[in-house]
């Protein structure tokens, strides 16, 4: 049973909501239901981060290239528990992925090709443990400012861009998790998706 003293002091704190009057003598026991994070978690990598720009007349281009590279992602559910390496296994992080740009501009017209790779990996959820193949898609899309045609008040601030995500239609390697046959973490389903926009900046 709880002390006198520590039932005093809990009735005394924020975390109690009862009635303050409440006879200490009726308490037998106190329940901290609070959450603990008590794992432990340990990760070292690197992230990369570069972009360039030049031009050659009227046209403008443009480079860049995201990437991260995990050394180690370890982790134990306790304290005392041993560490554990999750890098590279399903809904853990990948050791490599990377997402690279190329652009070109010129006048109101511009065209970005986008370039996403996410590593291999292993699915440590089902027997074998068998290895889930690499992923790579290609975005694209086109923009064209309108007011630069048309030097009309209507069409100030005005573009249109086309869309094309995952423009060779890649299907998304399979993965058996739970009800899904793919990692919505790393892959999507939808395949090739065109869309068109129209944009107006005030």
């Amino acid at each position: 049973n709880p002390s006198p003293a520590e039932v005093a002091e809990l009735i005394a704190s924020e975390l109690y909501f009862g009635d303050k009057n409440e006879d200490p003598a009726n308490f037998r026991v106190i329940v901290d239901g609070r959450r603990k994070n008590v794992a432990r978690l340990k990760t070292n990598g690197f992230d990369l981060s570069s972009s360039y720009r030049w031009s050659a007349g009227a046209n403008y281009f443009s480079a860049a290239l995201n990437a991260t590279y995990v050394l180690s992602f370890e982790r134990a559910q306790t304290p005392t528990a041993p560490l554990r390496e999750e890098v590279d296994t399903i809904n853990n992080p990948l050791r490599f992925q990377a997402r690279g740009q190329l652009g070109w501009a010129r006048g109101g017209l511009s065209a970005n090709a986008f370039l996403n790779y996410f590593g291999d990996y292993t699915n440590n959820q089902v027997a074998g443990s068998p290895e889930v193949d690499d992923y790579m898609t290609v975005d694209l899309n086109v923009s064209y400012d309108l007011g630069s045609a048309f030097p009309s008040e209507a069409f100030r601030d005005l573009s249109l861009t086309l869309n094309i995500q995952d423009v060779l239609d890649e299907e998304p390697p399979v993965v058996l998790n739970g009800n899904l046959a793919f990692d919505p973490q790393v892959a999507s389903t939808i395949g090739r998706f065109v869309s068109l926009e129209l944009r107006k900046r005030w």
